[in-house]
């Protein structure tokens, strides 16, 4: 909660920018407001002034350039994303550092710079606010909205009106609307930040939460035997559902355990004795999300029968239904995996995930066969990955098989040959640039979603190479404006239209 008050303080600063010397005790124009006691209240505590004519103008709106040069005094955020530079800021205007430093930062949504134009002296509105406030907040995900005119927010704002509203920093009005393109008052800011105060005073600060990620944070070592079953307890964050741990040579020597809350109890049994590394895998409980730990055991020669050995889960072979092929073409790919394995993932030579196994195989002899289909989305000589899983996630340490595909592009009618974004992943507001290479046939793509419905057009270009080797080039310049996984597909058109086979493309923002 003291961040959040810390917050709003960026606006209360707000209200003595342009502020006289008038007293504390009283303002001329706020005998009948519905905010006196809060603005009083925050005058003698000193944190806001009226004017020197001794009022205090309660209903003034506070300016774009004054909401943002604010923020960023109070916050310094920092920041690389590129910016749209808008022609009405310069070097002369008293709020060009800010602006710089809010818009590296990423705070800016386009909507306040349409036209070229960020408009500095107009008054901020709520949505807007809402938005600077909830990027250099980094609010968490709530619930969903209740606002009776929520269809009347900007898309970009939707979310960011919901978590500064439901983190009290300011919410809405009493017939239920929020007012989105309203004004942002001197009298609103007041009365928030009193209501904040008050409530710092009653509660203590909030603890830090944890990463909402599945993680061994520690390790409480024991002494092990060959054999012999050891609890191993482990310290983690609560997103973790399993854990299993194995030894250097991909052997389970521990399963799932007795789990409190971030504390989990796993019965071990080594099954080769002396120094050795063994690594802890803290999954989902759905197995989306593994990550590993590792960490050094000394097992000691056991006196008696050793326990049998269970292989982690491992790709055997991979077999593709052909190894050249046309861009736009599927390729089906036939997997062979331990008894063990139960999931397959297909990774990229950068390690990101492009395609996985249909949750169906054949058992044949001690093994299982997996099916996998993949579209290639570049065309070239490509090197792949298969790794191996099962309920507790994948394990690439001790079940990666590669294998080569040679991808060839269509020249005949206008063809994506590659697709390159400047990120995987992308924050809330945050900008991005995708890259589209096609052949000489292309004059224009488009990026459209799962529906067919086109995002964005390019038409500008530049040509790279001669001859049979020459490529266009096309650059989109896009913000995430909407959380979650985007699928969609890059089309190449010429004058005639666009190409019916599109290439896969996948962001994901948060």
């Amino acid at each position: 909660m003291k961040k959040m008050i810390s917050v709003v303080l960026v606006c209360a600063l707000a209200l003595s920018m342009t502020a006289g010397l008038a007293s504390a005790a009283y303002f001329d124009d706020i005998t009948n407001h519905w905010a006196r006691t809060e603005i009083l209240e925050m005058a003698d505590a000193g944190v806001i002034n009226g004017y020197a004519d001794g009022t205090f103008r309660p209903d003034r709106p506070i300016t774009r350039a004054e909401f943002v040069a604010l923020v960023v005094r109070r916050y310094q955020p920092k920041g690389t994303y590129d910016v749209i530079w808008p022609v009405d800021v310069s070097q002369t205007n008293w709020y060009y550092d800010s602006f710089v430093q809010a818009a590296r930062a990423g705070l800016i949504p386009d909507a306040m710079l349409s036209g070229r134009l960020f408009r500095g002296d107009d008054a901020i509105t709520r949505e807007e606010a809402a938005y600077i406030l909830d990027r250099v907040l980094g609010l968490e995900e709530t619930g969903p909205m209740l606002y009776t005119d929520r269809g009347q927010i900007t898309v970009y704002a939707m979310d960011a009106v919901n978590r500064v509203s439901k983190a009290g920093i300011f919410g809405g009005y009493a017939d239920g609307t929020f007012r989105p393109q309203g004004e942002l008052t001197r009298a609103e800011v007041a009365a928030v930040l009193a209501r904040l105060a008050r409530k710092e005073a009653e509660e203590p600060e909030e603890p830090v939460p944890m990463p909402n990620e599945p993680m061994v944070l520690s390790v409480v070592n024991a002494t092990y035997t060959v054999g012999r079953t050891t609890q191993l307890v482990l310290y983690t964050t609560t997103a973790v559902g399993a854990i299993r741990i194995l030894d250097e040579s991909g052997n389970v020597v521990g399963v799932g355990g007795e789990q409190g809350y971030g504390i989990w109890t796993v019965p071990v049994t080594p099954v080769r004795a002396g120094q050795q590394v063994f690594t802890a895998y803290a999954s989902t409980a759905n197995g989306a999300k593994t990550n590993s730990y590792a960490f050094t055991v000394s097992v000691e020669q056991p006196a008696a029968n050793l326990v049998p050995v269970t292989e982690a889960p491992k790709v055997v072979s991979v077999t593709a239904s052909a190894s050249k092929l046309t861009l736009g073409d599927a390729v089906l790919l036939t997997v062979t995996a331990n008894e063990t394995a139960t999931r397959i993932r297909m990774l990229d030579s950068k390690g990101a995930e492009v395609s996985v196994d249909t949750g169906v195989y054949q058992t044949v002899g001690k093994n299982r066969v997996f099916a996998v289909r993949y579209i290639p989305t570049a065309s070239g000589k490509q090197t792949f990955t298969l790794v191996a899983g099962d309920e507790y996630g994948f394990y690439p340490q001790t079940s990666p098989v590669t294998f080569t595909l040679e991808v060839t592009a269509r020249q005949d009618v206008p063809t994506v040959t590659k697709v390159v974004a400047s990120t995987n992943t992308v924050s809330l507001g945050g900008r991005f640039t995708v890259t589209v290479t096609a052949n000489t046939k292309t004059t224009r793509v488009c990026l459209a979603d799962a529906l067919g419905a086109i995002i964005s057009e390019q038409t500008s270009y530049k040509t790279v190479g001669t001859g049979t080797k020459a490529v266009r080039v096309f650059e989109f310049e896009l913000r995430a404006t909407a959380s979650g996984t985007f699928t969609g597909y890059i089309y190449a058109g010429g004058e005639s239209g666009y190409t019916s086979t599109g290439m896969p493309f996948t962001m994901t923002v948060r």
